[in-house]
Protein backbone atom coordinates (compact mmCIF):
# COMPACT_ATOMS: atom_id res chain seq x y z
CA UNK A 1 0.00 0.00 0.00
CA UNK A 2 1.20 3.48 -0.87
CA UNK A 3 -0.04 6.37 1.24
CA UNK A 4 0.56 9.55 -0.68
CA UNK A 5 -0.13 13.16 0.05
CA UNK A 6 -3.52 13.07 -1.72
CA UNK A 7 -4.55 9.40 -1.91
CA UNK A 8 -3.92 5.80 -0.91
CA UNK A 9 -3.05 3.30 -3.64
CA UNK A 10 -3.35 -0.38 -2.87
CA UNK A 11 -3.36 -3.66 -4.76
CA UNK A 12 -6.89 -4.75 -5.67
CA UNK A 13 -8.29 -8.02 -4.35
CA UNK A 14 -11.51 -10.03 -4.75
CA UNK A 15 -13.33 -7.84 -2.24
CA UNK A 16 -12.91 -4.90 -4.63
CA UNK A 17 -15.38 -6.34 -7.16
CA UNK A 18 -17.95 -3.76 -5.99
CA UNK A 19 -15.49 -0.96 -6.82
CA UNK A 20 -14.94 -2.29 -10.32
CA UNK A 21 -18.65 -2.94 -10.89
CA UNK A 22 -19.41 0.70 -10.09
CA UNK A 23 -17.06 1.78 -12.89
CA UNK A 24 -18.82 -0.34 -15.54
CA UNK A 25 -21.48 2.30 -16.14
CA UNK A 26 -23.11 1.81 -19.56
CA UNK A 27 -24.00 5.52 -19.62
CA UNK A 28 -20.34 6.49 -19.12
CA UNK A 29 -18.12 3.97 -20.94
CA UNK A 30 -14.34 3.98 -20.57
CA UNK A 31 -11.78 2.84 -23.13
CA UNK A 32 -9.92 1.04 -20.36
CA UNK A 33 -12.93 -1.21 -19.70
CA UNK A 34 -13.52 -2.32 -23.27
CA UNK A 35 -12.88 -5.95 -24.09
CA UNK A 36 -10.24 -7.08 -26.59
CA UNK A 37 -12.71 -6.62 -29.47
CA UNK A 38 -13.23 -2.99 -28.36
CA UNK A 39 -16.78 -3.70 -27.24
CA UNK A 40 -18.52 -2.29 -24.17
CA UNK A 41 -19.05 -5.05 -21.62
CA UNK A 42 -20.99 -5.20 -18.36
CA UNK A 43 -19.73 -8.07 -16.21
CA UNK A 44 -21.54 -9.17 -13.09
CA UNK A 45 -19.99 -8.66 -9.68
CA UNK A 46 -19.39 -12.43 -9.46
CA UNK A 47 -17.52 -12.38 -12.79
CA UNK A 48 -15.38 -9.52 -11.50
CA UNK A 49 -14.63 -11.42 -8.29
CA UNK A 50 -13.52 -14.39 -10.40
CA UNK A 51 -11.18 -12.22 -12.48
CA UNK A 52 -9.79 -10.54 -9.38
CA UNK A 53 -9.13 -13.97 -7.90
CA UNK A 54 -6.60 -14.70 -10.65
CA UNK A 55 -3.69 -12.49 -9.60
CA UNK A 56 -1.43 -13.74 -12.38
CA UNK A 57 -3.54 -11.73 -14.82
CA UNK A 58 -3.95 -8.60 -12.71
CA UNK A 59 -0.61 -8.13 -11.04
CA UNK A 60 -0.82 -4.39 -11.59
CA UNK A 61 -4.43 -3.54 -10.79
CA UNK A 62 -4.70 -0.99 -7.99
CA UNK A 63 -7.52 0.74 -6.19
CA UNK A 64 -7.20 4.48 -5.58
CA UNK A 65 -8.77 5.64 -2.33
CA UNK A 66 -9.14 9.11 -0.89
CA UNK A 67 -7.37 9.76 2.40
CA UNK A 68 -10.51 8.77 4.32
CA UNK A 69 -10.35 5.29 2.78
CA UNK A 70 -13.18 5.59 0.23
CA UNK A 71 -12.47 3.91 -3.14
CA UNK A 72 -12.50 6.56 -5.88
CA UNK A 73 -11.20 4.60 -8.87
CA UNK A 74 -8.69 2.16 -10.27
CA UNK A 75 -5.41 2.11 -12.13
CA UNK A 76 -4.12 -0.74 -14.24
CA UNK A 77 -0.90 -1.45 -16.03
CA UNK A 78 -1.27 -4.08 -18.77
CA UNK A 79 2.09 -5.33 -19.80
CA UNK A 80 2.97 -6.08 -23.39
CA UNK A 81 5.57 -8.81 -23.88
CA UNK A 82 8.66 -7.42 -22.18
CA UNK A 83 10.71 -7.40 -25.37
CA UNK A 84 8.31 -4.75 -26.71
CA UNK A 85 9.18 -2.44 -23.76
CA UNK A 86 5.79 -0.77 -23.33
CA UNK A 87 2.71 -1.01 -21.13
CA UNK A 88 -0.89 0.08 -21.54
CA UNK A 89 -2.19 2.09 -18.60
CA UNK A 90 -5.73 2.73 -17.47
CA UNK A 91 -7.00 5.20 -14.93
CA UNK A 92 -10.71 5.34 -14.21
CA UNK A 93 -12.45 7.41 -11.57
CA UNK A 94 -16.13 7.10 -10.70
CA UNK A 95 -16.50 10.88 -10.56
CA UNK A 96 -15.45 13.03 -13.52
CA UNK A 97 -14.26 15.81 -11.19
CA UNK A 98 -11.62 13.47 -9.72
CA UNK A 99 -9.58 13.72 -12.94
CA UNK A 100 -8.94 17.38 -12.08
CA UNK A 101 -7.65 16.58 -8.60
CA UNK A 102 -4.19 16.19 -7.12
CA UNK A 103 -5.28 12.64 -6.28
CA UNK A 104 -5.40 11.85 -10.03
CA UNK A 105 -1.97 13.39 -10.64
CA UNK A 106 -0.53 11.39 -7.76
CA UNK A 107 -2.10 8.12 -8.98
CA UNK A 108 -0.80 8.75 -12.51
CA UNK A 109 2.68 9.43 -11.13
CA UNK A 110 2.47 6.12 -9.27
CA UNK A 111 1.69 4.29 -12.53
CA UNK A 112 4.54 6.05 -14.30
CA UNK A 113 7.00 5.16 -11.54
CA UNK A 114 5.88 1.55 -11.67
CA UNK A 115 6.27 1.35 -15.45
CA UNK A 116 9.45 3.38 -15.91
CA UNK A 117 11.46 3.01 -12.70
CA UNK A 118 10.50 -0.41 -11.44
CA UNK A 119 9.67 -2.33 -14.64
CA UNK A 120 12.03 -0.35 -16.91
CA UNK A 121 9.56 0.05 -19.77
CA UNK A 122 10.22 2.58 -22.51
CA UNK A 123 6.67 3.79 -23.12
CA UNK A 124 3.22 4.00 -21.55
CA UNK A 125 0.15 4.11 -23.78
CA UNK A 126 -3.33 5.20 -22.67
CA UNK A 127 -6.54 4.93 -24.70
CA UNK A 128 -9.42 7.40 -24.31
CA UNK A 129 -12.89 7.50 -25.79
CA UNK A 130 -13.85 10.91 -27.12
CA UNK A 131 -16.24 11.21 -24.15
CA UNK A 132 -13.40 10.90 -21.59
CA UNK A 133 -12.49 14.58 -21.50
CA UNK A 134 -11.31 14.52 -17.89
CA UNK A 135 -8.82 11.74 -18.58
CA UNK A 136 -7.57 13.53 -21.70
CA UNK A 137 -7.01 16.72 -19.68
CA UNK A 138 -5.16 14.75 -16.97
CA UNK A 139 -2.85 13.17 -19.54
CA UNK A 140 -2.20 16.43 -21.35
CA UNK A 141 -1.29 18.35 -18.21
CA UNK A 142 1.11 15.54 -17.29
CA UNK A 143 3.08 15.61 -20.54
CA UNK A 144 1.42 12.87 -22.60
CA UNK A 145 1.36 13.21 -26.36
CA UNK A 146 -1.58 12.36 -28.59
CA UNK A 147 -0.68 9.71 -31.13
CA UNK A 148 -3.87 10.26 -33.07
CA UNK A 149 -7.51 9.29 -33.17
CA UNK A 150 -9.08 6.12 -34.52
CA UNK A 151 -12.43 7.23 -35.84
CA UNK A 152 -15.67 5.40 -35.00
CA UNK A 153 -14.08 2.41 -33.24
CA UNK A 154 -16.73 1.70 -30.61
CA UNK A 155 -20.52 1.68 -30.97
CA UNK A 156 -22.28 2.53 -27.72
CA UNK A 157 -25.18 4.66 -26.51
CA UNK A 158 -26.60 4.71 -30.04
CA UNK A 159 -23.55 6.29 -31.66
CA UNK A 160 -20.01 5.63 -32.79
CA UNK A 161 -17.15 6.76 -30.55
CA UNK A 162 -13.58 7.61 -31.43
CA UNK A 163 -10.56 6.29 -29.51
CA UNK A 164 -7.54 8.55 -29.02
CA UNK A 165 -4.18 7.11 -28.05
CA UNK A 166 -1.79 9.00 -25.76
CA UNK A 167 1.77 8.06 -24.87
CA UNK A 168 4.62 9.07 -22.61
CA UNK A 169 8.19 7.90 -23.13
CA UNK A 170 10.59 7.04 -20.33
CA UNK A 171 13.05 9.73 -21.47
CA UNK A 172 10.34 12.41 -21.12
CA UNK A 173 9.40 11.07 -17.70
CA UNK A 174 12.98 10.87 -16.39
CA UNK A 175 14.17 14.10 -17.98
CA UNK A 176 10.97 16.06 -17.53
CA UNK A 177 8.69 16.89 -14.66
CA UNK A 178 9.35 13.63 -12.80
CA UNK A 179 13.13 13.51 -12.82
CA UNK A 180 13.38 14.53 -9.17
CA UNK A 181 10.46 12.46 -7.84
CA UNK A 182 11.02 10.05 -4.96
CA UNK A 183 11.16 6.41 -5.91
CA UNK A 184 8.30 5.31 -3.69
CA UNK A 185 7.06 2.60 -6.05
CA UNK A 186 9.39 -0.14 -4.82
CA UNK A 187 7.15 -0.95 -1.85
CA UNK A 188 4.11 -1.73 -4.02
CA UNK A 189 3.01 -4.63 -6.15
Amino acid sequence: MIRGEHCVIRTADVDDAHVLKRLYDPERPHAGLLDRKREVVSPTQDELREVLGRPEHLTYLHVVEDLEGWPRGITTLRLAPHELHYAEATMIFAEEKDYESSMADEALNFLEGLAFKRLKFNKIMVYCLNSEQGLKALLSRNGYYSNGVQREMVYTLGRWCDIETFSLFQADYIGGRNGAQDEHVSSSS
